[in-house]
């Protein structure tokens, strides 16, 4: 996950290489997303619905739900998005969020099947 982001295109014109510091960042990013099109889907029931491929449910799981709030997001000096280190966490005392990689790594985009197994 430290290897370069995909050259995903993102609505605001830019690709994940110039958005995202690693394919980690792109990854927990766009999970975030898929949270948010469920949020807005389900609770704020917006009138133009996403499909539900780009939702998301999850187990309730306290383990699960708990990794998934607590890496914090940073921009580099260049403005690109980066994910809390398993280090910076340790630091503030919190374990490595290895459920919640594993969640954000299991809902990548199958645009790099070569990267998922290297």
């Amino acid at each position: 996950v430290g290897q370069s982001p995909t050259d995903a295109i993102w609505p605001d014109g830019q690709t994940s290489k110039q958005k995202f510091l690693n394919l980690r960042a792109e990854a927990w990013w766009l999970l975030r997303r898929r949270f948010e099109k469920t949020y807005e889907n389900f609770v704020e029931k917006i009138e133009k619905q996403h499909p539900l491929d780009e939702c998301i449910s999850i187990p309730n799981d306290l383990t699960l739900i708990t990794q998934l709030s607590q890496p914090l997001h940073f921009k580099t000096e260049n403005g690109k998005i980066k994910i809390e280190s398993k280090e910076a966490m340790r630091k503030r005392g919190i374990h490595s969020p290895d459920f919640a990689d594993a969640c954000a790594m299991a809902f990548l985009p199958n645009l790099i099947p070569e990267l998922m197994w290297a």
